[in-house]
């Protein structure tokens, strides 16, 4: 199974890989997740990076 990020109609989502589609899912894909019905052909979709940082931090710099 695998799991994936995209961007279809304006909004970040999450899904299952299935054949030639997604199929989106709710809920946390690490723990409790379900189908939510929807289905997304790979030429509507943007896939995304697995995870969104929280957080964008660099070490200083010193010269």
């Amino acid at each position: 199974m695998k799991f994936v990020r995209f961007l279809a109609d304006g909004a970040i989502r999450a899904g299952v890989v299935n054949d030639e589609v997604i199929r989106e899912i709710e809920g946390n894909m690490f723990a409790d997740w379900d189908y939510t019905g929807n289905v997304f052909r790979y030429d509507r979709v943007s896939l995304l990076a697995p995870f969104a940082p929280l957080t964008c931090e660099s070490p200083a710099v010193r010269v």
